[in-house]
């Protein structure tokens, strides 16, 4: 069984477990790549690292505008639009992967749930190896556009089907989504999202 340490282990051959911090800040300012790293190397508890600065979408590519997310921020992740104000508070959500031990081409489920109640309308995703580089890994699976109809899968090249966003005017608390590890790959991977939250006092407000 895979669990966090500090330094992560090293996966077993042909394995690679995701790995998780519940630490990060919703709407943190933009971190450098070694404070990202950092993050995950600090990993405690759970399965997945979320980095939370604000996707920022404008409101003119909601709900359901299929280009929302352009491919300009495949590499950085960092959003266009960024008028949102730093806070200091918890991330409001956690995402959890229905396993953390995955064989190359294996598909799981990966939860994103909003805590207590908390709601969120947008977030951008994608899979990357612990150790560095900006390539998305793996595959989200087009089952996901069934999920719910705001929800994109993209491609950051050179990979395939690799980013998934979901954007709309209508918040939610949970959604489980699929992801499909690479064949070729093996080592450990973790969960890149900087999602947006609604305002709390009105989960329907745009």
């Amino acid at each position: 069984m895979f669990a966090c340490s500090h330094p992560p282990r090293p996966a077993a051959s042909g394995q690679f477990p995701a790995e998780a911090s519940k630490r990060s800040s919703f709407y943190r300012p933009q971190r450098k790549d070694s404070e990202m790293k950092q993050a995950v190397v600090l990993c405690v508890a759970s399965c997945l690292v979320s980095l939370a600065f604000s996707a920022a979408i404008p409101e003119h590519a909601r709900p359901l505008d299929p280009n929302h997310v352009p491919s300009s921020v495949c590499e950085s992740m960092v959003p266009i639009h960024n008028d949102s104000k730093p806070s200091t508070d918890p991330a409001p959500y956690t995402i959890t992967p229905s396993k953390t031990n995955v064989s190359p081409g294996e598909v799981i489920q990966v939860v994103i749930t909003g805590k207590s109640g908390e709601v969120y309308k947008g977030f951008y995703m994608q899979v990357r190896k612990v150790e560095g580089g900006s390539e998305a890994l793996g595959k989200f699976t087009l089952s996901n556009l069934y999920v719910n109809p705001a929800i994109r899968v993209s491609t950051c090249p050179p990979g395939t089907e690799n980013a998934i966003s979901y954007v709309s005017r209508t918040a939610v608390e949970t959604l489980t989504l699929e992801w499909e590890a690479p064949e070729s790959f093996s080592g450990t991977v973790y969960f890149r999202i900087p999602p947006r939250q609604s305002p709390r006092t009105n989960p329907d407000n745009s």
